[in-house]
């Protein structure tokens, strides 16, 4: 594969995961003059500096409304991005290095499959915590699926256009409102050819609690239209 691929972050804060998961990029099986970063930040201030000590040309660094949705965030990455393809991550995610190479595999499988994503793996010092919300992330594999989390999210530019973006009225729940638009121009594939750890995993039932009731704020919006996947049920039960 020769084709120019865009990755998109949206960021807050937490700049050492934000570096791990740019330095995973950089560390991809892929042609690096084809690679383009965007990271769209809602940080009072952020530059390349504060993000790799080399100076890739590939790597940009946008600075949104703090008041903005990750929806938004998202979107605009993508409006200048100038990749055919597009890749969607969350700001704590290590990419393994052959994911790049299985998600084009992946994607080209057939005509009909639109967007596909890779699975979770621990970290080495997991808490048992995490290793439960892996392996419930990883319930289906292999498999078409309805809906994915944004963590990991690529397809082609085209398909992104075609559902008109991420929604941006929702504060959370964007990905599985996105990822639901995209299941119904074709077909959705989680893959184990290739890995991510996702490096803010709850570590604690607290930190899991704070999350769940955060993401609550769009959970009756986003299901408006739609059905939901059994991994949503935590955040639906929150009040």
């Amino acid at each position: 594969f020769n084709m120019k691929v865009s990755f998109i972050i949206p960021n807050q804060g937490r700049l050492e995961m934000l570096k791990a998961t740019i330095a995973s990029i950089f560390a991809l099986d892929y042609q690096q003059n084809e690679l383009e970063v965007i990271v769209v930040s809602q940080n009072e201030q952020l530059s390349n500096n504060d993000l790799v000590t080399e100076q890739p040309t590939q790597l940009k660094v946008i600075l949104a409304d703090a008041a903005g949705t990750i929806a938004k965030s998202r979107n605009i990455g993508a409006k200048i991005a100038q990749g055919e393809y597009l890749a969607f991550l969350d700001a704590d995610i290590e990419l393994s290095t052959n994911w790049l190479s299985v998600m084009f595999e992946q994607l080209a499988y057939d005509n009909n499959r639109k967007l596909v994503s890779a699975q979770q793996i621990c970290h080495v010092d997991a808490t048992p915590l995490e290793k439960l919300r892996t392996e419930l992330s990883n319930i289906a594999l292999d498999v078409e699926v309805a809906f994915l989390p944004g963590r990991n999210l690529f397809l082609h530019r085209n398909t992104f256009e075609q559902v008109q973006g991420f929604p941006e009225h929702l504060v959370t729940c964007e990905d599985y409102y996105f990822t639901d638009r995209v299941s119904q121009l074709g077909t959705l594939f989680y893959s184990s050819a290739a890995h991510y750890i996702h490096l803010g995993e709850d570590k604690s039932w607290r930190q899991l609690l704070n999350k769940e009731i955060w993401r609550g704020q769009s959970n009756v919006k986003s299901l408006k239209g739609r059905d939901f996947p059994l991994r949503e049920y935590p955040s639906l039960l929150v009040p």
